[in-house]
Parts: structure tokens; sequence; C-alpha cells
């Protein structure tokens, strides 16, 4: 298990791609916790991972207000000790062109996808610096380097979260604190059936033919995601610091 004995900690782990990390974080061994807002997807989670033979623990927490947020990170490195991995992954999509676009927009999206995440690198970085090192993953996407129609705020803060990562992992490097970004693709969740087939009937079929159009004739699944989090967060990858890791079936070529 690659991750036995690791203290494990994803914001925004109930559901899609971060209930998939904590999935596979657990499935390795890791005292998987995850904070998010949902106590009823949470216990689903919970259940999951037991029935695979795991361990995950929730804690409620809304990342966009930062007490929170900082209370929740410092809680599970007061409770186990430390903390050796953490993963930014709350966020959320506005599939609006620029013209459509509005203020609350701009300040909802902000304030979770950036702020969140930089106030989450941050604290959890202090834990770990103080620790002699671990590991930061923060979920990007591909939107962060390549433009989609109706994408403009949201290719925007996973612009900033990308660079700010790149920019903390030189910050970081002396305490032996690694920051990543992986950027997923096209991925098979929730969120991207409501963002493309809200209302739709055959949403199977729709996203079997979205999923064609990519270079591995596909889209990708949460648990893909969460074995690359899992690399990213093992000593597989202890050489490793400001990568970006597209999991994305070759969209990006």
């Amino acid at each position: 298990m690659r991750l036995a004995g690791k203290v494990t900690l994803v914001v925004g782990g109930t559901r899609g791609i971060g209930r998939g990390i904590v999935e596979s974080f657990a499935r390795e061994g890791a005292a998987a916790l995850f904070a998010g807002r949902d106590a009823r997807a949470a216990a689903a989670v919970v259940h999951a991972v037991a029935a695979d033979g795991g361990k995950a623990h929730f804690v409620p927490c809304d990342a966009t207000d930062l007490e929170q947020l900082h209370r929740a990170i410092a809680g599970v490195a007061d409770a186990h000790g430390r903390l050796d991995v953490l993963v930014n992954n709350a966020g959320r999509v506005v599939g609006r062109s620029l013209l459509e676009s509005t203020e609350d927009d701009y300040d909802r999206l902000f304030d979770l996808n950036v702020r969140a995440s930089f106030f989450g690198t941050k604290w959890g970085a202090e834990i770990m610096c103080a620790n002699g090192g671990g590991s930061i993953i923060n979920i990007a996407s591909a939107a962060a380097t390549r433009a989609f129609r109706d994408r403009s705020l949201y290719s925007a803060t996973k612009a900033a979260v990308l660079m700010m990562s790149k920019a903390a992992a030189l910050d970081l490097a002396p305490y032996n604190v690694r920051i990543n970004c992986i950027s997923p693709g096209t991925v098979d969740t929730d969120l991207l059936r409501g963002v493309h087939f809200e209302g739709c009937s055959d949403q199977d079929r729709l996203v079997r033919e979205l999923g064609a159009e990519q270079p591995l004739g596909r889209v990708g699944s949460v648990q893909e995601i969460g074995a690359a989090a899992v690399y990213l967060a093992s000593e597989d990858a202890r050489w490793i610091t400001g990568a970006n890791l597209n999991v994305d079936g070759g969209a990006a070529l």
C-alpha cells in the first residue's frame, strides 16, 4: 500500500473527483479524511470506503468560509499529530460566456476555486514545513491551459491555481513540501452531466458521444484521477514538484 500510515485530507471530497481521490487514498492505506458541506453525500462516501475494507472520516467544512477551512486543516493535524497530504479539490463551474458573466459569478468562482485553494495551500504548508515535509495536490483543469467557449471565468480561476501552485512549489521546496497540480480533462461526474446534459434523458449515450471526441476515445473516470493523486501523494513522486499532470485522455494534444 503506497500511502500506508499517511494522514491525508481532501477538501471537496464528498462527490465526483474528490470522492474518487478519497476512495483511492483509503484503498492505498491512508488515514483518509475529507471535507465538504454535504453530510448526506459524505455518509455515502464513508459507507463506500468501509465496504471496500477501508476507513474514511468526514470533516464538515464550507471551503468558502476561510475560518472553517483553517479549522478543518488545523484540526486534522491536531488530531493525528501531522498532515502528510492535502488535496485542494473544492470548486465550481459557471457555463457562461464573457458577455453573460456577472460580478456575482466572478466572486463565487474566485472565492472557491482560487481563494480556498490559495489559503488551503498556505495553511497545509505551514503544518508540513513544521513536520519535515509533505505533498499538496491542487486540482486545476484542462481549462487552465486551453480555451473553451463559455468558460472564461472558470478558465481564469484554474489558470490562477496552476500558476500559484508552481510559484508556491519554489517557495516550499527548501522545506521538502511538494506542490503539484492535476488537470483533469472530461471526466464522468454529476457535475459534467449537469453542466452539459441537464434535463437530457439519455445522458449515458451523450457522455459516450462526448468521449468519442477524445484522442483515447472515451471520457475519464474519477478512479483514474484518484490513481494520479495517489502517485503524486506517494514516495514514488518524491522528486516531483511544480508539475502539472494532464489526466485528460490526450485532449491537451
